[in-house]
């Protein structure tokens, strides 16, 4: 097949590599129907979803004939707006967090603490933030200074968190297929600890993972939703008291989620994805026991601004697959082992990158090893 994969981080160039072993792929960031046409494009997946512009090229294609791997604009919101999907979760009886909605004019000092903060506006992780004692007045100056008055922020309950993971599936009009989780390290420091990034690295499987019980509440979403085709990624939390609650939805696939994920699936991938984008019946996946860890190389500063970085020097390896970002300030690359066993694939990561001149990149140093 001639497939053209869209996106401009790892989880696009990781699918890429996979797909191109038994096919014949094209990518870019984005994509016009001229270009799929030219190259006479059998199958387009989209690795990210075009928040900001519904109307974009991307989305005119919806109306051509090629088959393309995009949710609908309006399904968008389910991960745009933290605020829309509590209150859906809410309407449709599924676990999540106690939660309300704040409104700057209230009292934000009021709030008892701990409690945890999202706001709508993609800031590399950071715009999911735990409030304490210690940070309190921080916190609500930037509010105060960067959020408008017409913009409301969720404001979670602050649970104690015994595990958690990324439930990933696959949908279309028909079915839906769960293609394995992974456990995500949010935190920028060693043993979960600092503020949030967009991710110090991942790994799949995941043990004892509910399908059977979050099957039912991801058959709630997508009755409710009717219309969803592509990835979706549900934020799984198991408390410390053992209650499975459900904090977020996703509609793309995870980064670095997917680079562990995608090898310990034995399905041909390709035909699992043009299964799903033409509404065919979907089948079970076949797990080949493998398990995959992912670490991400990503500012030592974690400097939102700075563009010109010195770059890690990372030699080419057999045993290490490794995924590039594109014009990306933070994250440079993932790099993405799988062996027999977790450790395993860890250490051979952590042996590999004794070896790297990480310029102005780090990495966390328990990846794989910290359930």
């Amino acid at each position: 097949m001639n497939i053209f994969v869209i996106g401009c981080i790892g989880s696009a160039d990781c699918l890429s590599k996979i797909l191109s072993k038994t096919n014949n792929i094209f990518t870019g960031t984005t994509v016009t129907y001229e270009q799929l046409t030219k190259n006479k494009i059998d199958m387009c997946i989209t690795t990210y979803l075009p928040h900001q512009d519904p109307s974009s090229e991307l989305q005119k294609l919806h109306q051509s004939n090629i088959p393309i791997l995009l949710p609908a604009p309006k399904v968008y919101i389910l991960e745009k707006s933290k605020i829309y999907t509590k209150l859906l979760f809410t309407k449709l009886n599924i676990p999540t967090q106690k939660y309300c909605i704040y409104n700057p004019n209230d009292d934000f000092l009021k709030i008892p603490r701990p409690f945890v903060i999202k706001t709508e506006d993609f800031n590399w992780g950071l715009q999911t933030t735990i409030v304490t004692d210690n940070n309190i007045h921080n916190i609500h100056n930037f509010i105060q200074k960067e959020i408008t008055k017409n913009k409301k922020i969720l404001i979670e309950e602050f649970v104690k968190i015994k595990r958690e993971y990324s439930f990933h599936i696959l949908c279309n009009k028909k079915s839906w297929t769960y293609i394995g989780s992974a456990r995500d390290y949010k935190k920028r420091y060693d043993g979960d600890i600092g503020f949030n990034t967009v991710s110090m690295g991942a790994y799949s499987p995941v043990d004892g993972v509910d399908v059977q019980t979050i099957g039912k509440y991801i058959d709630k979403l997508l009755d409710y939703v009717k219309i969803y085709v592509g990835f979706m990624y549900l934020g799984i939390i198991i408390t410390e008291d053992n209650e499975l609650i459900i904090s977020e939805i996703n509609t793309r696939p995870g980064d670095p989620e997917f680079q562990c994920i995608l090898p310990t699936i034995d399905n041909d991938i390709a035909d699992l994805l043009y299964k799903t984008i033409t509404n065919q019946d979907l089948p079970k996946i076949n797990f080949n026991g493998k398990s995959a860890v992912s670490i991400k190389l990503n500012q030592k500063d974690y400097s939102l601004n700075s563009k010109n970085s010195k770059p890690a020097v990372l030699n080419n390896t057999t045993d290490i697959d490794i995924s590039y970002y594109l014009n990306n300030p933070v994250t440079y690359a993932t790099l993405t082992a799988v062996k027999n066993t977790r450790k395993e694939a860890s250490d051979c990561l952590y042996d590999y990158l004794k070896t790297v001149d990480m310029g102005d990149y780090a990495v966390r140093n328990d990846i794989g090893y910290l359930d």
